[in-house]
């Protein structure tokens, strides 16, 4: 009767170890954990992860003490701009606008808004090579998703 007990009991860590396991390296370096591709894109890798946005936020709280600034977000709901305006919102300093599509050339608005205050544009889904062909924009930082290839980027709209 014995060796059943301790049967019971070494399949009981045999079947719970591996979840065990799993979840604490979920909640201890999330980069590393074996969860399906779907959770790794969705919490680790991919923009809605949250990179990025603690320090940009910090960056921006930091600007703001002197001027105010104008932030323009690639989105205009979810993680930018709501991510940043519910950090920023006791800093009346930091003017938040999202825009959606992005196209071919930056929006009219944030470049009138560079020629009146220090204007930014965050960046943070894959799909924004175009960013490249804008020479109004100068990268202050960028801060890579996880483990992916893509990244958070800030950009400082230059004034023309």
């Amino acid at each position: 009767k014995d060796y059943a007990l301790y049967f019971q009991l070494g399949l009981l860590f045999l079947v719970f170890s591996y979840p065990a396991k799993v979840s604490l390296d979920f909640a201890l370096n999330p980069t590393i954990a074996k969860i399906p591709q779907a959770d790794i894109n969705q919490y680790i890798n991919g923009w809605p992860a949250g990179w990025g946005i603690k320090r940009s936020t910090e960056f921006f709280k930091n600007i703001s003490k002197n001027n105010e600034i104008f932030v323009a977000t690639q989105g205009t709901f979810g993680l930018l701009p709501h991510g940043l305006e519910i950090y920023l919102q006791k800093y009346p300093k930091v003017h938040i606008k999202g825009y959606w599509p992005i196209g071919d050339y930056l929006p009219e608005e944030v470049l009138d808004k560079a020629k009146k205050m220090p204007t930014y544009f965050v960046y943070y889904q894959p799909n924004n090579s175009k960013v490249l062909n804008y020479s109004s924009l100068s990268l202050e930082f960028k801060e890579r998703m996880g483990r992916s290839n893509y990244f958070f980027s800030v950009y400082k709209v230059n004034a023309k």
